[in-house]
């Protein structure tokens, strides 16, 4: 009997050791494992530190996507003309971004008499241009008449003429009048076309008539 009193005390010491390293191992954290080896306490998988509801990372400009809208193509200026041909016509009235619209109103033949130096004398034409200002608001206007003749586009030589205002009030309109001498190669009947150029700003722009004599 003394023996089987001692086996019983030896066991439940190390009932309490048992327990007692059960214990410590869940306090310091670890997971338990029980029989088959599966783990009973905290997970040690890695945990993901972007939240699902993060949004995507918003790409740079420079990141070309495919949906990317491209960039307009940069104006170049008419090798002809020197400027931007914003507009051109046949004899329609045509507009600039400004919402003026300008219009070839006629082209007639004359003559000229040179009275100075670098004049000349000899057929020339009569251009009248029309400028409508379509707005309620008054428009200040910087305006350039040009003509040039044939299919190498020749500068005709200004003689005189009656300009465009220097603005126009709203829902109002502004006629000039502006003479060319023909020269050589306009007075030449191997290409009688003419080509009108008016400007209404320095950064307007070209409204570019063609007109056949």
């Amino acid at each position: 009997m003394r023996q089987q009193t001692k086996v019983l005390v030896v066991g439940g010491g190390a009932a309490v050791i048992v327990a007692g390293a059960i214990v410590a191992s869940l306090t310091l954290g670890g997971s338990l494992t029980t029989g088959a080896g599966t783990p009973s306490g905290p997970s040690s998988a890695p945990i993901n530190s972007a939240s699902p509801a993060d949004p995507p990372p918003t790409p740079s400009p420079t990141e070309g996507a495919a949906g990317d809208a491209a960039a307009p193509p940069a104006a170049v200026a008419d090798p002809y003309y020197g400027d931007v041909v914003v507009a051109s016509s046949a004899g329609d009235p045509a507009a600039f971004a400004s919402g003026l619209t300008v219009e070839l109103v006629s082209v007639t033949s004359t003559t000229v008499t040179g009275s100075g130096i670098g004049s000349a004398s000899g057929p020339a034409i009569d251009v009248i241009v029309r400028v409508s200002n379509s707005s309620t608001a008054t428009v200040g206007l910087a305006p350039v008449v040009n003509a040039y003749a044939g299919k190498e586009r020749v500068p005709l030589t200004p003689d005189h003429e009656s300009p465009l205002a220097a603005s126009i009030a709203g829902s109002a309109q502004s006629e000039g009048s502006y003479t060319f001498a023909l020269d050589d190669a306009g007075s030449s009947g191997a290409d009688s076309t003419i080509w009108i150029t008016v400007s209404t700003a320095a950064d307007s722009g070209l409204v570019l008539f063609e007109y056949t004599r």
